[in-house]
């Protein structure tokens, strides 16, 4: 008798705690959308802004990037919105930087492709964009006007602004709105 009493009564305190209904009733102010202006958003930052996966930089990943995805939050709330990213080419097998090893204590990067050349894969774009994250950077590569490490030479030369670091093409944008991830 004494080893029922146990179960049952742990039975019965489940089932009236699966009973309870939880309602939450939210008041929300008619002004809940608040102040915010994300006009003008810009991410700065290593690996993880620009969109590195799987221990490589891919067009894929890009497009999915964390600050992609904030920026199409954004864009939801913001008319006429506008967020570019330096996307790697279409035609590179998912656009793929690979780490070849170090050479004399550096980073060897190499586009792989199919179909085009390596040189296409790092080829510069122009435009304005929103998404200035470097993969391989450091804190100092963001306020020097060429990287001081060379695996973020390689994909910082694609989008750089003559003469510009990293943090002077986001001011120069004015943004209203901006992230900053970056480590080492």
């Amino acid at each position: 008798m004494k080893y029922t009493i146990k179960p049952v009564a742990l039975a019965l305190l489940f089932t009236g705690l699966a009973a309870c209904e939880a309602e939450i009733e939210r008041e929300f102010p008619a002004d809940a959308n608040g102040e915010a202006d994300f006009s003008v958003y810009v991410a700065l930052g290593d690996s993880y802004s620009a969109g590195t996966s799987d221990a490589r930089l891919n067009r894929v990943g890009q497009v999915n990037s964390f600050p992609a995805i904030i920026a199409d939050k954004m864009a939801a709330v913001t008319p006429d919105f506008t967020f570019n990213q330096p996307l790697l080419p279409e035609g590179t097998v998912n656009g793929t930087l690979l780490f070849r090893g170090l050479v004399n204590g550096l980073p060897n990067i190499a586009a792989k492709t199919d179909g085009i050349s390596a040189n296409d894969a790092g080829a510069p774009v122009s435009g304005t964009f929103q998404n200035l994250a470097v993969p391989g950077a450091r804190v100092a590569d963001l306020t020097s006007t060429s990287m001081i490490s060379d695996d973020a030479t390689y994909y910082f030369n694609r989008f750089k602004a003559a003469g510009q670091s990293p943090v002077q093409m986001a001011a120069a944008q004015k943004p209203t709105f901006f992230t900053l991830f970056i480590g080492k």
